[in-house]
């Protein structure tokens, strides 16, 4: 388990109800998932633990999505960039090669 989430059974007036909880700060929480209605507290348990385990499988697929999207988006970037010293360069380049003195080649 991870300290981010965590699994809480409670009990209502005729039924259990499990929930999955995130900790969004140090004293803040948030349900993220629940079901109520179960006849036991094991039934609870039980679903708690299969949906967490889901859910934070769930949660690393998407983190792993996310960091490609990231990574492809920075080298993008870099890319860009890279074009842009190049072609400021070349720019800077022909500049310099018009850039001579008159009287050097008449004299």
């Amino acid at each position: 388990m991870t300290k981010k989430y965590e699994s809480l059974i409670s009990q209502t007036e005729t039924s259990w109800k499990a929930e999955i909880v995130r900790r969004v700060s140090a004293r803040k929480t948030k349900v993220s998932k629940f079901q109520d209605g179960f006849a036991s507290e094991s039934e609870a348990k039980a679903w708690a633990e299969t949906e967490l385990a889901q859910f934070l499988a769930n949660q690393g697929q998407r983190n792993e999505r996310k960091a490609v999207k990231r990574q492809q988006r920075e080298l993008a970037l870099e890319a860009k960039a890279l074009a842009a010293s190049l072609a400021k360069e070349a720019q800077e380049g022909e500049e310099a090669a018009w850039d001579y003195d008159d009287d050097e080649e008449l004299g």
